[in-house]
Order: C-alpha cells, then structure tokens, then sequence
C-alpha cells in the first residue's frame, strides 16, 4: 500500500537552511505545488539554502516528467542552493544531477544529511 505524498517544512537558524522533509506518492503536480511553496517561504524568509529529504518520497512518473519539472523550478534553483538527501537507489536522481551540472544549478544530492549540511554552508562562502 502506497502513502499519500505529504511534506512540512522548518528552518534550522543556526545554518539558515530552510529544511524539507517529503515523503509518500508524488505526482508531477504535487512536486510542483511543493517547490511553490518552498520558494514562497524561501522569499519571505530571505534564505537561500535548501535541505530536502527525499529518502521516503516516491516519485511515480517517468524520466522525461523529472526533466520537464526539474526545468519548470530552473529559476528558482538559480537563486537557492539545494542538497537533497535520497536513496541512491532511484535512477532518476542521477538525471537530476546531469540537468543540474549543465544547467549550472546549485543542486547536489547526499545520502546523508550531515554531509548536505556540510556543502550548504561551504556555498555560502562562494
């Protein structure tokens, strides 16, 4: 039995990360409506640091969808440096990647948090 996709937000102050934990069944549709969100929240809070934990989220939908969304939220990836934690085992992270490097997104994913941590504040010395 599947989980309904869900997600709640929370800023760690001491980093000024702005962190997401997402997790069930995500539609194309959902995904978008979260990053809609994030970039709302990442506007009034001034941030421009983003943890995501993806290690429970499932994405259902194919590998062009990932690219078509992936370059729907170029913009705002522009301005935020985003480490997502997931599971290596979902092939679609490395299109994520790939999309990310020739896009010159700051966009990395780790398969732990403290590592993400680690990189999120090496970025803001940049």
């Amino acid at each position: 039995m599947s989980l309904p996709f869900s997600f709640h937000t929370q800023i760690d102050e001491e980093n000024a990360v702005l962190m997401i934990v997402a997790s069930g069944d995500a539609s194309p549709e959902q995904v978008i409506a979260m990053y809609d969100d994030v970039g709302q929240q990442l506007a009034s809070l001034q941030l421009e640091k983003v943890l995501l934990n993806a290690t429970a989220l499932q994405l259902n939908y194919s590998p062009d969808k990932v690219l078509e969304i992936t370059g729907k939220l170029a913009e705002l990836f522009k301005q935020v440096s985003l480490a997502r934690v997931i599971n290596l085992s979902d092939f679609r992270n490395d299109l994520i990647e790939t999309f990310a490097a020739r896009n010159q997104l700051r966009i990395k994913s780790f398969t732990e948090p403290e590592e993400a941590i680690a990189w999120l504040n090496m970025r803001g010395t940049d």
